[in-house]
């Protein structure tokens, strides 16, 4: 089409997006399946099951949960049923959020909001997806596993014969049955297959059931054994109240049977690392109040939230590490460390400074007298004393001072002072470094010590860097694993062609006799058209959700945010509409496209072609060439 006639064509076809003639496509089972999804599952109730969000605007914000954030940087708009973090450049719709934050791909992410919105996926669907039967590693599959696991053990705690002696040592504890029930508490008898043998006749393989940490397997025997046998079950449930993971304390009369405490191992649902028992439980508390106590076990938690601590949680078998941290940074400001005992405040006193200097979060730690922990604490001096203790706790770099000053005058000692100064600036130098918010809580950690020691921060400065220079610490945490090449820049011709068609989609006919697939070289740009080009041969409009809603990976839905985003930045600050800003970019680029076209012709001259074929490629390359000839020079399409 030559520029004369694709201008008379570009006033017929330039209507407003919604006013083109379209026709009903076929129903597509797969297609239906995820419009039935996005129609029952609110994004912003979707997004805050997960994080806690507030209104700004018309938008909803919110902490992110992939990066350091600390101030809101995910955005949500409801009007859109979209999502975007600006820091991290990410972003879509329910499904890309779900397999973002699960870790799943589509088919797993599709039926995860499935069982949510309690709509059944049609057969066809499944068969798509590739999930018409369910492995056995699938998350939404370990999920029913682990619930039903949890049934068992709440029932068998609660009615079972084999469980008086487990009830007698909580009535013993003083656990009473509102806890029980609120933690689903629950008990595995002592028999080596109790829950095996439920499971198999339920018909659950022995791989479902080791995928989802219920069982083991004994080499030696070649036989599989109840992983928590003879033990109290304390569910581990995540942020929305799932069950993915069991803790097990070993009843007292059985403690030569194997360990005090037994976890689940990791699975696709648990990561020690990154979750907490009793999070479920406290969520409302916490986001409200934006602050959490960490404890060390299960049973200090149920015992406080009964005694009247509301925001309990605990560590799960590990102490509490970065990835503790950057989960709770999406909910709290402000997490308190109960340690039982001045030897466990001395011993994690430099893990603990680390976390205070690498994120951006008021950690406090509170050290109980010796020998008591937090549940016999709460119960012979009360909440309240607990309380005020917890108001009275140090922060990390102020308990690790006094670690290090206990039972001298640093003013009257010396020797014993640059010790300890020394203890405390090797416990910084220790601390990842990165640049920002942690380099200046750095420079305040440094004046307090230098108030102190009673010492110039500039001499303290130069001190730490001399322990750096030494080696003694690593530097650096922001260690490159992969040798991962830079994403590819977008062309900005193809950036421009993108925004026109989201701004003016009834475009989409005379882009599409000009401009394919093949001439775009970034490969997101090259899906997005596609999908357009899909939609309008479908008789479908080309609007951000229906864009959005073909794209079935983060990154491409990612690339359509950002698109979408751009473009409605350009239409308020020009006067162009989207139909002279095609024109101009195609009279700018008919050159280069018309050499990309000659190229693919070319080469569909060295295939099989008969003479007719042959000469009438022939004929077009001729006719392209006389046009070009016709024109004066351009810029290049990219």
């Amino acid at each position: 089409m030559d520029a004369i006639s694709w201008k008379r064509h570009l006033a017929v076809v330039c209507l407003p997006a919604g006013q083109m003639p379209q026709e009903i496509p076929v129903s597509n089972a797969f297609d239906d399946d995820k419009e039935r999804i996005r129609e029952s599952v609110n994004i912003a109730e979707l997004v805050g099951s997960y994080i806690n969000l507030r209104r700004q605007g018309s938008a909803l914000v919110g902490i992110c949960p992939w990066h350091n954030d600390s101030k809101p940087s995910l955005n949500v708009t409801p009007s859109r049923q979209s999502w975007r973090c600006w820091v991290c450049n990410i972003g879509g719709d329910i499904f890309s959020f779900v397999m973002q934050v699960e870790g799943v791909d589509f088919p797993e992410a599709k039926r995860m909001l499935a069982d949510r919105a309690g709509i059944e996926l049609s057969k066809t669907s499944l068969v798509r997806s590739g999930n018409e039967r369910e492995a056995p590693h699938k998350k939404s599959s370990l999920l029913k596993i682990v619930q039903w696991a949890e049934k068992r053990f709440h029932d068998m705690l609660l009615n079972g014969a084999e469980a008086e002696s487990a009830r007698a040592y909580l009535a013993e504890r003083g656990f009473d049955s509102e806890s029980v029930q609120r933690y689903r508490i629950g008990f595995s008898p002592r028999s080596w297959t109790w829950l095996h043998d439920l499971a198999r006749q339920r018909e659950i393989s022995n791989e479902s059931l080791i995928e989802a940490g219920l069982i083991g397997r004994s080499e030696q025997r070649g036989s599989h054994y109840d992983r928590f046998r003879g033990r109290l079950i304390f569910p581990i449930r995540d942020f929305q109240a799932r069950p993915i993971a069991f803790g097990g304390r070993i009843l007292p009369q059985w403690a030569d049977d194997g360990a005090k405490y037994v976890n689940s191992p990791e699975t696709p649902l648990f990561k020690k690392r990154s979750q907490l028992y009793g999070m479920s439980e406290v969520r409302d508390e916490i986001t409200k109040t934006r602050a959490v106590t960490v404890m060390e076990g299960y049973t200090d938690v149920v015992m406080a939230s009964q005694l009247g601590v509301k925001d309990a949680v605990a560590v799960l078998g590990t102490a509490l590490g970065e990835g503790h941290i950057h989960f709770l940074q999406r909910f709290v400001d402000q997490v308190t460390l109960v340690l039982d005992g001045d030897a466990a405040g001395r011993n994690r006193a430099n893990e603990v400074l680390n976390l205070f200097i690498t994120q951006n979060l008021d950690l406090r730690v509170l050290t109980l007298p010796d020998g008591l922990d937090p549940c016999d604490f709460i119960a012979q001096h009360g909440v309240e004393e607990f309380d005020q203790m917890r108001k009275r706790a140090p922060d990390a770099l102020e308990h690790k001072i006094q670690v290090e000053l206990a039972g001298f005058d640093p003013l009257r000692d010396t020797h014993r002072a640059g010790v300890a100064l020394d203890n405390l600036l090797t416990a910084i130098a220790s601390a990842p470094r990165s640049f920002g918010t942690q380099q200046s809580k750095e420079m305040l950690i440094l004046g307090r010590l230098a108030r102190t020691f009673h010492l110039q921060e500039s001499d303290i400065r130069t001190r730490l860097a001399s322990i750096r220079k030494r080696g003694r610490t690593k530097q650096w945490v922001h260690e490159v694993v992969d040798d991962v090449p830079p994403p590819m820049k977008i062309p900005s011709n193809e950036r421009e062609l993108l925004e026109i068609l989201l701004l003016g989609p009834g475009l989409i006919e005379v882009v599409a006799e000009n401009v394919d697939r093949f001439h775009f070289k970034h490969a997101g740009c090259r899906e997005v058209f596609q999908l357009m080009l899909d939609l309008h041969a479908e008789g479908l409009t080309l609007d951000f959700a229906n864009v959005l809603d073909r794209l079935e990976t983060i990154v491409g839905q990612s690339l359509l945010m950002d698109l979408d985003d751009e473009a409605r930045k350009k239409a308020e600050t020009t006067e162009a509409s989207p139909a002279e800003r095609w024109e101009k970019l195609y009279e700018t680029n008919l050159d280069e496209l018309s050499r990309l076209d000659d190229a693919r012709k070319r080469k569909t001259l060295d295939t099989n072609l008969n003479d007719t074929e042959a000469l009438d490629v022939l004929n077009k390359l001729l006719e392209s060439k006389r046009a070009r000839m016709r024109r004066p020079d351009t810029e290049d399409w990219d």
